[in-house]
């Protein structure tokens, strides 16, 4: 837990005479704390049946080989993480709460026809680089709390439903055989399907609402129910499209009529 401020160890001074000596967490009224979803897709590649038809001869591949065949949203390894304290006037790190009431993911599961999106699983294990498809929280659209992300004070926590959703490239073109041929001429030493996609844009897939009412978190044996969230997304650099991650904060409030019975 977060150390004690406004307690006997760590008196706060108002001046020469004068020390406060019983507040801090005391008087917490709000928990926050991290939501961790991914994405996990199947990959489709069509495979190699060339009988001498024509095809692209490539120099720098630029179309994509594979395509998205199903898609599911997933808890991360650590559902829940970075838990901090609400006193009234500052937010602080506190002891791990246990929280329940995470809502059920099954209803996130969808499939795709063949070259609709362009998708990629990383066979490593454990794998190294995440699935795209990848998972990004919808940005809130309900009445502000006037509480804010601890440590980032543009961001608001908003109360309604939460969402989230897949960010996806689109194919634009059918797929053809591309191959490559060494040395000029003769036959090609690799061929391959490849289809043109969106080199620009994302498309958003798969929505799912994830309801926040019935997260419960309870430390000390004090509970807080989740009143409201706010996401934080970042994209990688290069492409700038594609969604380097994206967490869900959820605000939970002082709940007694949630407090376990002793």
């Amino acid at each position: 837990m977060a150390e004690a401020y406004g307690s006997l160890a760590n008196p706060v001074q108002l001046d020469p005479f004068q020390n406060i000596v019983n507040v801090h967490w005391n008087t917490m009224t709000h928990i926050a704390f991290k939501v961790h979803v991914k994405s996990s897709v199947s990959v489709v590649n069509p495979g190699v049946e060339w009988a001498g038809e024509f095809y692209e001869l490539i120099t720098g591949l630029e179309d994509d080989t594979d395509y998205l065949g199903t898609s599911e949203l997933v808890y991360g390894n650590e559902p829940v993480n970075t838990f901090q304290g609400w006193n009234g006037h500052a937010w602080g790190p506190i002891a791990d709460p246990e929280v329940n009431g995470l809502p059920s993911l099954s209803g996130s599961a969808a499939s795709y026809g063949a070259w609709a999106y362009t998708a990629f699983k990383d066979i490593a294990d454990p794998p190294t680089v995440a699935d795209v498809p990848r998972a990004k929280w919808d940005d809130a659209s309900g009445t502000g709390t006037g509480l804010f992300i601890p440590d980032i004070d543009s961001t608001e926590f908003k109360t309604g439903a939460a969402g989230i959703h897949l960010e996806a490239s689109a194919f634009t073109g059918e797929p053809h055989f591309e191959g490559t041929v060494t040395p000029w001429p003769g036959p090609p030493n690799e061929v391959f399907w490849a289809a043109p996609f969106n080199h620009g844009a994302t498309t958003p897939i798969a929505p799912l609402s994830f309801d926040i009412s019935d997260i419960v978190a309870v430390l000390d044996g004090k509970a807080f129910r989740a009143m409201a969230s706010a996401p934080v997304t970042t994209m990688e650099p290069e492409p700038s499209i594609l969604v380097a991650g994206s967490v869900l904060w959820v605000l939970c409030e002082r709940s007694p009529a949630d407090d376990p019975t002793p």
